[in-house]
Protein backbone atom coordinates (compact mmCIF):
# COMPACT_ATOMS: atom_id res chain seq x y z
CA UNK A 1 0.00 0.00 0.00
CA UNK A 2 2.44 2.57 0.67
CA UNK A 3 4.52 1.70 -2.14
CA UNK A 4 1.09 2.88 -4.25
CA UNK A 5 1.06 6.20 -1.93
CA UNK A 6 4.68 7.01 -2.70
CA UNK A 7 4.48 6.38 -6.80
CA UNK A 8 0.87 8.44 -6.08
CA UNK A 9 2.73 11.22 -4.63
CA UNK A 10 5.62 10.96 -7.41
CA UNK A 11 3.02 11.57 -9.75
CA UNK A 12 1.18 14.40 -7.98
CA UNK A 13 4.63 16.32 -7.70
CA UNK A 14 5.80 15.78 -11.05
CA UNK A 15 2.20 16.98 -12.43
CA UNK A 16 2.79 20.12 -10.39
CA UNK A 17 6.01 21.05 -11.94
CA UNK A 18 4.63 20.66 -15.21
CA UNK A 19 1.90 22.84 -14.10
CA UNK A 20 4.43 25.67 -12.87
CA UNK A 21 6.92 24.89 -15.79
CA UNK A 22 3.20 25.77 -18.21
CA UNK A 23 2.82 28.63 -16.37
CA UNK A 24 5.92 29.82 -17.68
CA UNK A 25 5.56 29.25 -21.06
CA UNK A 26 2.22 30.81 -21.86
CA UNK A 27 3.38 34.04 -20.51
CA UNK A 28 5.88 33.99 -23.24
CA UNK A 29 3.73 33.12 -25.86
CA UNK A 30 1.89 36.69 -25.80
CA UNK A 31 1.84 39.02 -29.48
CA UNK A 32 0.84 42.01 -28.94
CA UNK A 33 -0.04 42.39 -33.07
CA UNK A 34 -2.56 39.46 -32.47
CA UNK A 35 -6.48 40.21 -33.03
CA UNK A 36 -8.01 40.42 -29.21
CA UNK A 37 -11.10 40.31 -27.43
CA UNK A 38 -11.74 41.86 -23.90
CA UNK A 39 -7.92 42.36 -23.44
CA UNK A 40 -7.19 38.99 -24.01
CA UNK A 41 -6.59 37.06 -27.31
CA UNK A 42 -8.79 34.47 -29.24
CA UNK A 43 -6.39 31.68 -28.89
CA UNK A 44 -3.96 30.54 -27.33
CA UNK A 45 -2.73 28.46 -24.28
CA UNK A 46 -3.60 29.68 -20.51
CA UNK A 47 -5.19 28.35 -17.13
CA UNK A 48 -7.27 29.33 -14.23
CA UNK A 49 -6.31 28.82 -11.21
CA UNK A 50 -9.34 28.97 -8.06
CA UNK A 51 -10.17 28.63 -4.64
CA UNK A 52 -13.48 28.00 -3.68
CA UNK A 53 -16.25 26.85 -0.63
CA UNK A 54 -18.74 23.79 -0.83
CA UNK A 55 -21.89 24.50 1.04
CA UNK A 56 -23.32 20.87 1.89
CA UNK A 57 -23.58 18.28 5.20
CA UNK A 58 -19.77 18.49 4.51
CA UNK A 59 -18.26 21.98 4.41
CA UNK A 60 -15.53 22.00 2.46
CA UNK A 61 -12.32 24.48 1.02
CA UNK A 62 -11.06 24.00 -2.52
CA UNK A 63 -8.47 24.58 -4.21
CA UNK A 64 -7.94 23.81 -8.00
CA UNK A 65 -5.85 24.55 -11.09
CA UNK A 66 -5.68 24.03 -14.83
CA UNK A 67 -3.56 24.43 -18.10
CA UNK A 68 -5.24 24.28 -21.14
CA UNK A 69 -5.79 26.15 -24.97
CA UNK A 70 -8.01 28.42 -25.79
CA UNK A 71 -9.82 27.74 -29.12
CA UNK A 72 -11.27 31.30 -29.57
CA UNK A 73 -13.21 33.79 -27.23
CA UNK A 74 -16.05 31.16 -26.36
CA UNK A 75 -13.92 27.38 -25.83
CA UNK A 76 -11.51 27.09 -23.92
CA UNK A 77 -10.33 23.30 -22.93
CA UNK A 78 -7.35 21.75 -20.32
CA UNK A 79 -6.56 19.65 -17.53
CA UNK A 80 -6.37 20.62 -14.21
CA UNK A 81 -5.13 19.11 -10.47
CA UNK A 82 -6.53 20.19 -7.32
CA UNK A 83 -6.71 19.91 -3.32
CA UNK A 84 -10.63 19.57 -1.55
CA UNK A 85 -10.28 19.49 2.13
CA UNK A 86 -12.56 19.29 5.33
CA UNK A 87 -12.45 18.57 9.00
CA UNK A 88 -12.50 14.90 7.89
CA UNK A 89 -11.00 13.90 4.68
CA UNK A 90 -9.27 15.19 1.61
CA UNK A 91 -9.04 14.39 -1.99
CA UNK A 92 -6.84 15.48 -4.93
CA UNK A 93 -9.36 15.48 -8.57
CA UNK A 94 -7.20 15.20 -11.54
CA UNK A 95 -9.88 16.53 -13.99
CA UNK A 96 -10.68 17.51 -17.68
CA UNK A 97 -11.40 21.31 -17.87
CA UNK A 98 -13.88 22.57 -20.24
CA UNK A 99 -15.33 26.41 -20.09
CA UNK A 100 -17.94 28.07 -22.80
CA UNK A 101 -17.82 31.84 -22.33
CA UNK A 102 -20.54 34.43 -24.02
CA UNK A 103 -18.33 36.92 -26.37
CA UNK A 104 -19.44 40.58 -25.36
CA UNK A 105 -17.63 43.61 -24.94
CA UNK A 106 -18.78 44.58 -21.98
CA UNK A 107 -16.22 44.10 -19.07
CA UNK A 108 -18.58 41.22 -17.59
CA UNK A 109 -18.16 38.43 -19.81
CA UNK A 110 -20.41 35.49 -18.44
CA UNK A 111 -19.30 31.60 -18.81
CA UNK A 112 -20.17 28.36 -18.10
CA UNK A 113 -17.55 25.73 -16.19
CA UNK A 114 -17.73 21.70 -16.13
CA UNK A 115 -14.88 19.58 -14.53
CA UNK A 116 -14.92 15.89 -14.88
CA UNK A 117 -12.40 13.60 -13.33
CA UNK A 118 -11.46 11.29 -10.62
CA UNK A 119 -10.48 12.27 -7.10
CA UNK A 120 -7.94 10.37 -4.54
CA UNK A 121 -8.05 10.34 -1.17
CA UNK A 122 -4.92 11.71 0.51
CA UNK A 123 -5.52 9.11 4.00
CA UNK A 124 -4.02 6.02 4.36
CA UNK A 125 -6.79 3.95 2.67
CA UNK A 126 -5.75 5.81 -1.14
CA UNK A 127 -9.97 5.55 -1.59
CA UNK A 128 -10.35 6.93 -5.56
CA UNK A 129 -13.72 7.89 -7.11
CA UNK A 130 -15.38 10.30 -9.39
CA UNK A 131 -15.65 13.98 -9.25
CA UNK A 132 -17.61 16.80 -11.08
CA UNK A 133 -18.44 20.22 -11.01
CA UNK A 134 -20.92 22.60 -13.04
CA UNK A 135 -20.54 26.44 -12.15
CA UNK A 136 -21.79 29.54 -14.15
CA UNK A 137 -20.17 32.68 -13.35
CA UNK A 138 -18.80 36.05 -14.70
CA UNK A 139 -15.41 37.28 -15.77
CA UNK A 140 -14.21 40.51 -14.74
CA UNK A 141 -10.56 41.32 -16.88
CA UNK A 142 -8.67 38.11 -15.56
CA UNK A 143 -10.57 37.34 -12.29
CA UNK A 144 -13.81 35.16 -12.37
CA UNK A 145 -16.35 34.94 -9.77
CA UNK A 146 -18.52 31.86 -9.82
CA UNK A 147 -21.31 29.40 -8.31
CA UNK A 148 -22.35 25.96 -8.98
CA UNK A 149 -22.58 22.21 -7.80
CA UNK A 150 -19.77 20.00 -7.08
CA UNK A 151 -19.43 15.96 -5.85
CA UNK A 152 -17.37 13.71 -4.96
CA UNK A 153 -18.57 9.93 -4.78
CA UNK A 154 -15.76 7.57 -3.18
CA UNK A 155 -15.73 4.63 -1.65
CA UNK A 156 -17.75 4.66 1.45
CA UNK A 157 -19.40 7.95 0.97
CA UNK A 158 -19.32 11.55 -0.54
CA UNK A 159 -19.40 15.19 -0.53
CA UNK A 160 -21.63 17.48 -2.32
CA UNK A 161 -22.98 20.68 -2.28
CA UNK A 162 -23.32 24.02 -3.80
CA UNK A 163 -19.92 25.61 -4.34
CA UNK A 164 -18.85 29.85 -4.76
CA UNK A 165 -15.18 30.30 -6.44
CA UNK A 166 -12.85 33.19 -6.80
CA UNK A 167 -10.43 32.68 -9.52
CA UNK A 168 -8.15 34.07 -11.56
CA UNK A 169 -7.13 33.73 -15.96
CA UNK A 170 -3.89 33.54 -17.16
Amino acid sequence: MTLIIHILMKKILLMLVLFMQLIGASAQCYDASETKFNGDRYAGFGGTAEVGYVFGDYKSVEVMGSVGYRFNRVVYAGAGLGYNFNQEIGTFPVFGHLRLSVPSSKVAQPFADLKAGVCIEDGLSGASGVCGSVSAGVRLDFCTLAIGYSGQALVGGGIEGFTLRLGFVF
